[in-house]
């Protein structure tokens, strides 16, 4: 791996920590053309790796404010920056300037946007099978363990929060850009209780990653851990009770009010529009 954006993955597997690639990276190695931020690595243990990347030179920084991460977010993580590049510092620092010193040290320029982030692989769900199994093809997650892994934590994730509405959109962006999910052989790959949420999100009837879709998927997988489901193109008979889940309902509610910017605002707008047909039903 020489693209220098994933020399933590290079620097901690000297160490003998294995790392998978996550969120926006991952997803753009199955081919959606979605922008990079932060990297953010699964790791085992999260005080480790940071250790061992702090001994490189990389520094701890706060996540932006417009971040997913900050509160009230459960999710344990640790951020730092990578210093600067070495024509960087020379130009931000001088060539007078002593770099062994902890005042030199603490004065090189940090790279606001290209964090790293590290998150704990048992927060995550993810085994130490897959953790080993992304690190030996470098570093990045095989499509089926990212999807798997996605659904669990959006299914777990508080509904309405926004890290259900970022690993939500993780999921919208390989459904909708990722030919290889619409396989049969695809599906066989899938854990048992996903197995229906990948059907609804094939059927095109659905309006995914709204609140109530998120309540329905829910109790899909909770009826299919009881053994009490049987799996259909379609998990959903339309009824007036269960509108708010197709797409054509969403849509005419959502005329009513200004365009929102899918996905960034759905929940938000899902909110509201649960609102809306209450009243409709009065």
């Amino acid at each position: 791996m020489e693209n220098p954006r994933y020399a933590p993955c290079k620097i901690l597997l000297r160490e003998s920590i294995p790392t998978l690639i996550w969120f926006e990276d991952a997803v753009r190695r199955y081919g959606v053309p979605t922008m990079t931020f932060d990297l953010y690595l699964i790791v085992p243990d999260i005080q480790h790796a940071a250790d061992v990347l702090h001994r490189s030179g990389w520094r701890p920084k706060p996540p932006s404010r417009y971040s997913f991460l900050v509160p009230p977010c459960p999710i344990q993580y640790s951020r730092l920056v990578r210093p600067a590049p070495e024509d960087e510092r020379n130009r931000n620092q001088g060539d007078a300037c002593d770099s062994s010193s902890l005042e030199a040290e603490t004065s090189v320029p940090l790279f606001e946007h290209n964090g790293t982030v590290l998150l704990s692989a048992t927060e995550w769900k993810i085994s130490t099978e897959e953790l080993h199994e992304a690190s030996n093809n470098y570093h990045f997650p095989p499509l089926s363990t990212l999807v798997n892994r996605l659904v669990t934590n959006w299914l777990d994730a508080p509904v309405g929060s926004q890290l259900a509405l970022r690993l939500g959109l993780m999921l919208g962006y390989l459904y909708e850009y990722t030919s290889e999910v619409k396989t049969e052989e695809f599906k066989q790959c899938l854990e048992l209780e996903h197995r229906q949420f990948h059907l609804d999100c094939l059927s095109g009837q659905l309006f995914m990653w709204t609140l109530p879709f998120a309540r329905h998927e829910r109790q899909i997988r909770e009826n299919i851990r009881q053994g009490r489901h049987e799996f259909r193109e379609c998990s959903v008979t339309r009824t007036k009770e269960n509108k708010l889940l197709f797409t054509d309902t969403f849509d005419e509610l959502a005329k009513r009010r200004c365009p929102y910017d899918y996905p960034s605002d759905v929940a938000k707008a899902s909110m509201e529009l649960d609102d809306d047909s209450e009243e409709d039903d009065d």
